[in-house]
């Protein structure tokens, strides 16, 4: 590297070898993540749960020594200064028949959760404080067991859901991140559980809507113009579009989105869900029955058609499964062939209520 090995300094007196290494393997690839969860209202009876999926891919980013950001997104975080430097930076432009403008993604907010560049008690804290937050919001708690809950100050109530607006702020934040980190696979991923609010446009502050004629949206950067046709339904196109968008940003990038789409005690997905993500016409019942199988089977249903290349639709976790608190259930005197089997239907359905 050029750079002296202070570890190896003072053994100068008979040591030649005194230059720090980094050891390159043929075809290896460096990663990154960068994440994007959801902070809104929608998401009160299922913060804990997606939390918990979130902390997984913390841990595993510690572990293997991976660089990553983690960033909540809100409209509801109200102290400044708001994230003006992403705003200002777009070069994205809306146009339809009238005229064009600039996309408007104030009043949006980042806050970052975590990052490879907290210490290990700094993460182990701001984990247990986001946590006892969505405790706050989920509902009933058994505060003996559980303990009580964090009141979030003003700044972290919950509020809409600025995805679309997030993706905007990716599209600058993403491949700075993988250049000051020198990463050659960056991987972003959004944890949400709804439809993003539109982006409308800067100069009129009108929303876009695309029930009426074709809207347009071009990159100046990648000089890249998609369009969402008239008469779709523009909540999701619009999401779909800039998806793309990010995606000629950082071409090589793999963006995944987690949707949590369960609802109810059972945290069962409705079936308007899964015929809206995976294109379904209303009549096709065999087809539907099929992915409602897949998703009771698998706890997860992979769509590929709605701008990422893989999105993964989730039933939320009953609470009653949540702490698992019977554990391993073995009769008395079991064979260890009846351990075996415990066992790996205890560490299957362990696996399952972890997706990510």
């Amino acid at each position: 590297t050029g750079t002296l090995n202070m570890g190896a300094l003072h053994t100068y007196q008979f040591n030649e070898d005194l230059f720090a290494k980094v050891t390159t393997l043929p075809g290896a690839t460096n990663h990154g993540l960068v994440m994007f969860f959801d902070w809104s209202g929608s998401m009160q009876y299922n913060l804990t749960q997606t939390l918990k999926q979130l902390y997984n891919l913390v841990w595993f980013c510690d572990r293997v020594k991976i660089p990553y950001r983690v960033y909540a997104f809100s409209d509801a975080y109200g102290r400044t200064p708001d994230y003006r430097s992403v705003v200002e930076e777009q070069t994205l432009i809306t146009q339809n028949s009238d005229n064009k403008s600039d996309l408007d993604i104030s009043g949006f907010r980042l806050i970052e959760m975590f990052s490879d560049k907290m210490r290990k008690n700094e993460i182990s804290d701001m984990m247990h404080y986001w946590y006892m937050m969505g405790c706050y919001y989920s509902g009933y708690r058994d505060y003996r067991d559980g303990g009580y809950p964090i009141s979030p100050p003003t700044n972290l109530q919950l509020g809409g859901t600025p995805l679309n607006h997030a993706i905007v702020a990716a599209m600058s934040i993403i491949p700075s991140f993988k250049t000051k980190n020198g990463i050659q696979k960056v991987n972003a991923v959004f944890l949400t559980d709804g439809v993003s609010h539109k982006v409308s446009k800067k100069v009129s502050n009108e929303s876009l809507d695309a029930w009426s004629k074709d809207i347009y949206i071009t990159d100046k950067d990648t000089n890249t113009t998609l369009t969402v046709d008239k008469g779709s339904r523009y909540s999701d196109g619009q999401t779909t579009l800039l998806l793309k968008l990010l995606k000629k940003r950082v071409p090589d990038m793999n963006v995944l989105g987690f949707f949590v789409a369960g609802s109810g005690a059972r945290g069962i997905v409705r079936r308007e869900i899964i015929q809206d993500k995976m294109g379904l016409s209303w009549g096709d019942d065999e087809t539907l029955k099929k992915y409602q199988k897949e998703l009771r089977t698998n706890k997860v249903l992979v769509c590929k058609t709605a701008g990422y290349d893989e999105y993964y639709i989730l039933p939320s976790v009953p609470k009653d499964d949540e702490n698992d608190e019977d554990g391993i259930q073995v009769k008395e005197n079991a064979k260890t062939g009846d351990l075996k089997r415990a066992f790996t239907k205890f560490a299957k359905s362990k696996t399952l209520n972890r997706q990510l």
